[in-house]
């Protein structure tokens, strides 16, 4: 079945479809355009037609700029040998926004020889239509209709008044049919200057792999041809006078070419096939279900096939290598008598390889062969071998330029694409990828049946008229996907030298490129028991040893490749805790990929997406132990209902509704999916009785099934204006949902922003809507720290300061511009705060860009980050302009979408989006960058101004001065109508005043606002705060049953504090009794202070 366009199935864009509809509005005004390009007999294998392919180059120029492209012509010089001049490369430029990608589209308009007399129906440069479609002549497919298709499309959009999605550099040569000559050193003088800002490569010089079956091919086939010379004599000499009496070449050359390969098509060059990629079950079956005729599978040549199926075909043709015998040649000329013996002969040869085989690894084997096999004849004759190589191409297909070409070709024929390899090599391809180190796009336009070198070459209008549909949907795409990877992430980009203080795995050796997780729960013992099966890509060569991250867990195994592999747990070493050393085997080289599957690994090192490559496979098993860091486990008395336990993983997972738990001894079994790639720090598990129900378009709680109805108060009113807030400043929501799952108030943290379902404490249910900046924060990570994420925790401020920055822009659109500032200034007071905790104003610790200095990131990871980042974040907005600024907000989060980025890297992007503005470059010229990532204490304090906190100051500094002599008298009336932001604010002045308030009057502040009755965790544990620093023991009980109620650190910390000032004896008592109740992180963060304290 032949395919025919489509109407776009899966595009519902307005603009894209105005497009597809002026494109057939305008398909005779293309045409005709295509049929003037005929008219020129461009075939630059020709010395007299040399003028033609120059008069092309101007026709094509002309065509550009007709359209608004800007043009320049390249001089390429002579041709190497002869007095006639190069056509130049015609490169053109369309479109410089920083926001969309840069795509270098190639073609040629040179086209190969055709005359009447080689049997063309029609005469081969009269371009003619048929009846059925076909558009017949010569360059129609190769490659005047594409490179056409390109000045088509851009006419269709601004037909429209619409912008080409992407902005466009062409390159358009001359010479292709005539191998190139000239491309490679424009090419190579161009790199760093005309392509510089060049992000991907799109060539439209293919075919499908059939005229039934769309494809877009992804590699093809090097090619490595090769000259043997044998040569026994200086003439040939007569077999009658000298049969058996002188050494003969054409011996010894059987039998060294019958030795290469057999009549199976096996090459017998021992070790060729070590490095060729396995082929797995899921490729094997998709070749097998392609739409490819019999005829189309063997080209119409009518040999017999060595395969018994179009599988085992494809597969001999794509990815495995293959040795053909060409033929053997007498070298001299007159070769003579048919009985003759020929003096020296010239056996020909090739290999075609296949990734990722080298090319002078196989000519070594090759070489090897050849001389043993030649040594072995013990043969009088000389020997000597040359090669010529030409190497394979190979781009993986998960590539966002690939998976721009298979949508766009899904939206406009209505089909997936199959994605292929080639058996023959297209050296541009090769070209574009070394010289310019960006991915090379195959996007086929023609069909194999269009007779491209042939007579009667073809294109059918189908294809010229969808190639410029094809073209603009993929150019949406590309910018679309773009925005996931530009400098690709979680990958880290392969140029960007990525150090970590944080981890003893070889990351930088082997990257990771996909989790896949197999956990059990056991409750009852308190442990996770499973796998995890990690997909990585080598980084070097000679890798002998994969180096994991762990941290309390036990490792019952490691294998791959079917077995088990050795592998060694070293001790912890305190800081990163205890390596995995796993041995190899063998040393692997670059680009290959390793399979390993562990049984749960708490931390596994940052990593990276990268090209896949040869497969091994493996398993780790392991469970966890007591002393696991990243696990809570809650028990009935610690959850929120009382009666089944809860387990809580700080480490990824996703998906919807769940059944209640009826039967606690059932096992289920529950499957989650990633789409999206994540640093692994996001992973996380919480199991447990939690019930769950849809409370927006994209969004689900799950809490425990007796709170439900209060968390759906407390968050759906304002969850959807959150989201589209969010969306208003940065670009759409990029994940398939957005759930909050609510953990027993034991939880050690407000929230966590684990991707799709973020965690959060019950402390945040208040009951008055008031922790809306806590969500309004965790749904900011979706795009800060999960989307986009600090390449270490060095930069943790690039996570939290500007999640904090969004946060607060968000709660802007809900609650005014003075409920902003009023936080700004609660989150500087918590900044100098956390200064002076962390050891003042010269200590390391409170740099933007963080030290460690040997010590673990938890114990270093404070507010700073938040608020200084924050800080930093609205001092570039100030510089520029907050107009301005909002427009690069979006270009931050499409730059480095799904990938990590760094400080400096963060600078570099800021630097160059305001490039172009000479007035915002002037005043980013003033920024100390230097002193804000690294001088340690506070920054210059901003100015702030609000009602809303000077009235808490007012009655703070009133409560201050409260005497029996004082005028003032508190009432409930000094609060009505504050938010709690005012309250807190209130608390914390009284908190963090040199005196505390009278023992007398501090019940007072109960009895009259009502703080410590309130249901907002936030200020009953400020209240107890304060009442603590006045001494009052008769809030003792109520402390208790907080500290056994949270686990929340903001509150338990203070808490701990606040108490050990009034009763050692009882502080040391609580923390003895709630030690099973909190978090390890909060256990280590409260031992710390009672140590500090007593010493």
């Amino acid at each position: 079945m032949v395919p025919t366009p489509a109407r776009p199935v899966n595009d519902t864009n307005e603009a894209l479809a105005s497009f597809y509809a002026k494109v057939d509005e305008l398909e005779s005004v293309f045409i005709d355009r295509l049929g003037d390009a005929i008219k020129i007999p461009s075939i630059s294998a020709y010395a007299d037609n040399r003028k033609d392919v120059f008069a092309m180059s101007e026709w094509v120029a002309t065509k550009l700029k007709a359209v608004g492209v800007d043009v320049t012509l390249k001089d390429l010089g002579k041709q190497e040998g002869t007095d006639l001049d190069l056509p130049p490369l015609v490169l053109g430029r369309y479109g410089s926004d920083p926001e969309k990608p840069t795509v270098l589209v190639y073609s040629h308009y040179d086209v190969q020889p055709a005359s009447i007399e080689d049997g063309w129906k029609h005469e081969p440069f009269v371009m003619t239509v048929e009846e059925d479609g076909k558009i017949c002549g010569r360059g129609t497919s190769d490659d005047k209709g594409p490179l056409i298709g390109w000045i088509n499309m851009i006419e269709a959009f601004q037909k429209i008044n619409v912008d080409v999605p992407a902005n466009l550099v062409f390159c358009f040569e001359g010479m292709e049919e005539t191998a190139s000559f000239g491309l490679r050193q424009g090419l190579e003088d161009e790199a760093d200057k005309y392509f510089k800002d060049v992000d991907v490569v799109c060539i439209t010089d293919v075919v499908w792999v059939s005229d039934e079956q769309i494809s877009v091919p992804q590699g093809l086939r090097g090619i490595i041809f090769y000259l043997v010379t044998i040569t026994g004599a200086k003439v040939d000499a007569h077999s009658g006078g000298f049969g058996g009496q002188i050494s003969e070449p054409m011996t010894d050359m059987v039998n060294i070419m019958s030795s290469l390969v057999d009549s199976n098509g096996k090459i017998l060059v021992p070790g060729i096939y070590d490095n060729v990629q396995t082929v797995t079950k899921e490729e094997y079956e998709s070749y097998q279900k392609l739409n490819i005729s019999e005829d189309s599978l063997y080209g119409g040549t009518g040999g017999r096939s060595l395969h018994d199926n179009q599988a085992d075909a494809l597969v001999a043709r794509w990815k495995k290598p293959s040795l053909s015998l060409h033929r053997i040649e007498n070298a001299l000329p007159g070769a003579g008598a048919v009985t003759s013996i020929p003096a020296k002969l010239v056996g020909k040869f090739s290999i075609r390889t296949v990734p990722f085989m080298k090319w002078e690894d196989i000519d070594q084997l090759v070489r090897k062969h050849i001389k043993d096999r030649f040594k072995s004849l013990g043969s009088k004759n000389d020997l000597e071998i040359e090669c010529h190589p030409n190497d394979w191409f190979y781009e993986e297909a998960s590539h966002w330029n690939y998976q721009a070409a298979i949508q766009a070709t899904r939206n406009v024929w209505g089909v997936d694409p199959a994605l292929t390899c080639e058996g023959g090599s297209i050296p541009i391809a090769l070209d574009f990828k070394k010289t310019l180190k960006k991915n090379v796009l195959l996007m086929p336009v023609g069909r194999p049946t269009d007779g491209q070198h042939s007579t009667n070459e073809k294109l059918d209008k189908s294809n010229y008229i969808n190639a410029i549909k094809l073209y603009g949907a993929y150019l949406k795409e590309v910018t679309n996907f773009w925005r996931q990877s530009k400098q690709n992430f979680f990958t880290m980009c392969l140029t960007n030298v990525v150090t970590d203080v944080n981890t003893s795995s070889n990351f930088q050796d082997f990257s990771t490129q996909h989790t896949a997780l197999d956990l059990t729960i056991d409750f009852d013992r308190k442990v996770l028991i499973g796998r995890t099966a990690i997909t990585g890509q080598v980084r070097v060569h000679g890798l002998a040893e994969i180096v994991l991250d762990t941290s309390h867990v036990a490792i019952k195994g490691v294998s791959y490749q079917g077995g088990m592999a050795v592998w060694t747990l070293k001790s912890d070493d305190g800081e990163n805790g205890s390596p995995l050393c796993i041995e190899l085997g063998r040393r692997y080289g670059e680009g290959e990929t390793i399979e390993l599957t562990v049984r749960l690994i708490v931390n596994l090192a940052v990593s990276l997406m990268m090209e896949l490559a040869n497969l091994v496979a493996g398993k780790v098993d392991f469970e966890t132990t007591e002393k696991t860091t990243g696990l809570q486990w809650f028990s009935p008395s610690q959850t929120d209902d009382k009666q089944y336990p809860i387990m809580s993983s700080g480490v990824p997972e996703s998906e919807l509704i769940f059944p209640p738990i009826t039967d606690t001894t059932e096992q289920k079994t529950y499957r989650f999916k990633m789409e999206i790639p994540i640093s692994n720090y996001l992973f996380a598990v919480a199991s447990g009785n939690l019930a769950g129900e849809k409370i927006g378009p994209k969004s689900y709680v799950y809490c425990a099934p007796g709170d439900l109805e209060a968390c759906k108060q407390e968050f759906q009113p304002d969850l959807q204006a959150i989201i589209k807030s969010a969306e208003n400043l940065i670009f759409e929501y990029p994940w398939p949902l957005y759930n909050l799952v609510v953990l027993p108030k034991s939880f050690h943290l407000g929230g966590m922003e684990n991707p799709i379902f973020n965690f959060y404490s019950a402390t945040v249910v208040s009951g008055d809507r008031e922790n809306i900046s806590v969500v309004a924060h965790e749904f900011a990570h979706s795009y800060s720290g999960n989307l986009v994420t600090n390449a270490s925790w060095e930069h943790f401020w690039l996570n939290e300061g500007w999640t904090v920055w969004t946060e607060r822009n968000i709660v802007r659109d809900l609650r005014g511009d003075d409920e902003v500032e009023l936080q700004a200034i609660v989150g500087w007071q918590d900044l100098i705060q956390s200064i002076e905790m962390y050891g003042g104003e010269d200590s390391v610790f409170t740099s933007l860009v963080l030290e460690f200095e040997g010590k673990r990131p938890d114990d270093i990871m404070s507010k700073i980050s938040y608020e200084k980042g924050y800080t930093f974040l609205c001092y570039l907005e100030e510089t520029v302009g907050r107009e301005k600024w909002l427009k690069f907000v979006p270009h931050y989060f499409r730059t480095f979408y799904g990938a990590a980025v760094d400080s400096s890297r963060f600078k570099d992007c800021v630097l160059k989006f305001f490039s172009p503005d000479a007035a915002a470059t002037s005043s980013l010229s003033r920024v100390d960058w230097n002193s804000w990532f690294h001088k340690p204490g506070a920054p210059p304090k901003p100015e702030f101004s609000s009602e809303l906190y000077k009235k808490a100051i007012e009655l703070a500094d009133q409560w201050g001065s409260l005497s029996v002599r004082s005028a003032f008298r508190p009432s409930g009336s000094d609060v009505e109508g504050w938010t709690a932001g005012q309250v807190l604010v209130f608390l914390d002045l009284l908190i963090k005043s040199p005196q505390p308030i009278p023992l007398e009057h501090c019940k007072l502040l109960d009895e009259l606002y009502d703080v410590g009755k309130s249901t907002n965790l936030e200020i009953v544990t400020r209240y107890l705060r304060v009442a603590l620093q006045a001494g009052d023991r008769s809030v003792l009980k109520q402390t208790e049953d907080i500290l056994g109620q949270t686990g929340r650190m903001k509150f338990v910390r203070p808490l701990f504090q606040g108490l050990l000032s009034i009763d050692e004896e009882l502080t040391l008592e609580l923390f003895k009794k709630y030690h099973d109740f909190y978090h390890p992180t909060c256990l280590r963060m409260v031992r710390n202070l009672l140590d500090e304290e007593r010493s």
